[in-house]
């Protein structure tokens, strides 16, 4: 298992930035790819309701340079009028709310995403760490 020091983060981030943009490409692929499948088994698992499921379905993730996933929501409108795209009421359904009936109840802590990150951003930055390492035995040509 691989122990996670700050040390560690930011060496793999100096590192990209030292990098070649088809290097940190290449990073950002593979570590998005092998985590895709198991972030969205993740967030159908959380998702509860029939509207979130809708809202996440399509829970996209992408990986930067920093190491920071970026998540996106399924861009479809919802019954009731709830829109799902930027600017959307996805907050609404994450969040809660105490003004609108079709929203559950009022959660800081988020009920689908947020808890999703919580249980996954360990293992997402472990795998990030392991791709930039593999990366560098590779370019050095160490098995």
């Amino acid at each position: 298992m691989l122990d996670i020091r700050t040390d560690e983060i930011r060496g793999a981030q100096l590192y990209l930035k030292a990098a070649d943009r088809d290097v940190r490409r290449a990073i950002s692929k593979a570590t998005s790819g092998r985590l895709r499948p198991e972030w969205r088994s993740l967030i159908r698992g959380n998702a509860r309701t029939a509207q979130e499921r809708a809202l996440f379905r399509s829970g996209g993730l992408s990986m930067s340079q920093s190491g920071k996933g970026y998540v996106s929501v399924n861009g479809r409108n919802l019954s009731g009028g709830l829109t799902a795209g930027d600017g959307g009421q996805w907050p609404g359904v994450e969040f809660g709310s105490y003004r609108y009936p079709q929203l559950p109840p009022r959660n800081r802590s988020g009920y689908v995403v947020y808890r999703s990150v919580q249980d996954f951003a360990p293992h997402a930055t472990r795998v990030w760490l392991r791709t930039i390492a593999d990366n560098v035995r590779e370019g050095l040509g160490v098995q």
